[in-house]
């Protein structure tokens, strides 16, 4: 049996949750967590995870797509403010997700507290900014403008949202994830991988999935898809600071892509 295969076997055993309901564990002052990991866990967490959460479904899916394109300036100003570790920085995205065929431009906005924030406008397409409106919120949610930016980085990957039964708890899984340099298509293949990150209120090294992680001896991990992909595939950028990730998502990569067919679809 494929992984996808494994993932979707185990995702029917779960009680699910709607788009519409969403809004009723709306998360206001959240915390949160990331964990890197070989896709071949995820059957096995989802299974210790199912009397405690219940799963986004949406259109009988229960594994959402979604292809994601970055912009940044010539001189890739918003990479390098993540780089050297700046506390406040941005990111700025078309994202399509594709189970509604919906696109929206987003700004990803971390304050100097490590505050995270999204804004979000639903716009028409993802190649350049067209419409006023969205030039607009551009201006109004990040202090780039549309004449400076142009995109460099596209992904895409599939997600499955969890939420808590119990608690003031989200859980996104992000696995089967392909980057590719929006220049030439270029890519790199990190379906070996998986990316899990909790959002709650409240101590979020308390959260089942921490606890469970912490017990297959799994650390906490920074991650940014844009980051990684950059450091991947633009020639000449500084990587010092991601080096140790890198070598990290290249052995838990080359782990999950050898030990499992991934090809098949949720």
């Amino acid at each position: 049996m494929s992984i996808m295969e494994m993932i979707s076997e185990t995702l029917e055993k779960y009680d699910s949750i709607g788009l519409d309901q969403l809004d009723e564990v709306r998360l206001m002052n959240r915390h949160d967590l990331k964990y890197l990991f070989p896709v071949q866990i995820v059957p096995e967490l989802l299974s210790v995870l199912e009397d405690r959460y219940r799963v986004l479904e949406i259109g009988d899916m229960r594994g959402q797509e979604y292809e994601t394109l970055y912009y940044d300036t010539d001189d890739l100003d918003m990479y390098r403010m993540h780089h050297r570790g700046k506390r406040e920085r941005h990111k700025v995205r078309f994202r399509r997700y594709t189970t509604s065929d919906t696109v929206f431009l987003e700004v990803k906005r971390k304050d100097n507290k490590g505050v995270t924030d999204k804004s979000r406008v639903q716009c028409e397409g993802a190649e350049r900014f067209l419409l006023s409106e969205e030039e607009e919120f551009l201006s109004t949610y990040s202090p780039f403008e549309e004449a400076h930016l142009h995109p460099v980085i596209r992904n895409s990957f599939r997600r499955i949202t969890l939420i808590s039964k119990e608690e003031k708890e989200r859980i996104t899984i992000d696995f089967d994830l392909q980057i590719q340099k929006a220049e030439n298509g270029e890519g790199v293949d990190l379906r070996g991988i998986s990316v899990a990150e909790v959002k709650r209120e409240g101590p979020v090294r308390q959260s089942p999935l921490s606890k469970q992680l912490h017990g297959w001896h799994i650390r906490p991990s920074q991650f940014s898809k844009y980051c990684i992909g950059v450091a991947k595939r633009i020639p000449g950028v500084p990587f010092n600071r991601f080096k140790e990730l890198l070598r990290r998502v290249d052995r838990i990569n080359e782990k999950g892509l050898n030990e499992h067919s991934i090809k098949n679809t949720l």
